[in-house]
C-alpha cells in the first residue's frame, strides 16, 4: 500500500499488521525505542485482541475466529516475551486493552468475548512451561487492563460483566478509557 494513506488523517503510509508472537513484540519494541530515543518503554498495551477490526458483517464473519488465533498466538510466545522484558527492565509494565462493542457488533458476543479474554489474560502468566519460567522471578502477570468505553458513566459493561472483580482478585490495575464516554458528556 506504498503511497496510499491507511488509517489516521495525516498519518504514515503503513497497513495494519496484527501480529502477537515474541518476534512481533520484540520488533515493536526495537522500532519504539528507536524512535523516541528511550532505552526503556514505562507501559506497553497489547491492542486489537477482539472481533471487531477483523469483522467481515457482509460474509456472514463475525471476527471470532481471527481473535481467537491472535489470542493463541499470543498465549504460544509472545506473552513469555513481554514477561521477559518486564524482567529485563526494557519495560516497566504492560497491560490489555478491551473495547465495549462498536461497529454493529453484536453486545452479547462481544461481552462473552471480552469476559472470556481478561479470563484467560490473568490466568496466561501460568497457562505454559515457557510463561512460568519467565514469570518466576516476578510471580505476576499482566500490571494492567485498559477498560476503553467499558466504564463509564453510562456504561458499566467491566462491573457488569465481573472483568473488574476479576482484576482485583487477580491484583490487576485497571485504567478507564473513556470515563464519560462521548458525545455531550465528553464535549459539554
Amino acid at each position: 500500500q506504498n503511497g496510499k494513506a491507511v488509517g489516521w488523517l495525516g498519518g504514515f503510509h503503513n497497513s495494519i499488521r496484527f501480529e502477537y508472537t515474541a518476534v512481533a513484540f520484540e520488533q515493536q519494541l526495537y522500532e519504539s525505542l528507536q524512535r523516541t530515543g528511550l532505552g526503556r518503554i514505562d507501559s506497553l498495551v497489547i491492542h486489537d485482541i477482539e472481533p471487531t477490526p477483523h469483522r467481515k458483517p457482509e460474509l456472514g464473519d463475525d471476527g471470532l475466529s481471527a481473535a481467537r488465533k491472535h489470542l493463541d498466538e499470543l498465549k504460544e510466545g509472545g506473552f513469555a516475551e513481554l514477561l521477559r522484558m518486564r524482567a529485563s527492565g526494557r519495560i516497566r509494565a504492560f497491560g490489555a486493552g478491551v473495547n465495549t462493542d462498536e461497529d454493529g457488533e453484536d453486545p452479547e458476543i462481544k461481552r462473552a468475548w471480552n469476559k472470556m479474554y481478561v479470563h484467560e489474560l490473568l490466568q496466561m502468566h501460568r497457562s505454559s512451561a515457557e510463561c512460568e519460567e519467565a514469570c518466576r522471578q516476578e510471580g505476576r502477570g499482566i500490571d494492567f487492563l485498559l477498560c476503553a468505553g467499558m466504564y463509564s458513566l453510562l456504561n458499566h459493561e467491566a462491573y457488569e460483566t465481573g472483568i473488574l472483580d476479576q482484576c482485583a482478585a487477580s491484583r490487576v490495575g485497571v485504567i478507564v478509557g473513556g470515563p464519560y464516554s462521548s458525545g455531550i458528556l465528553a464535549t459539554g
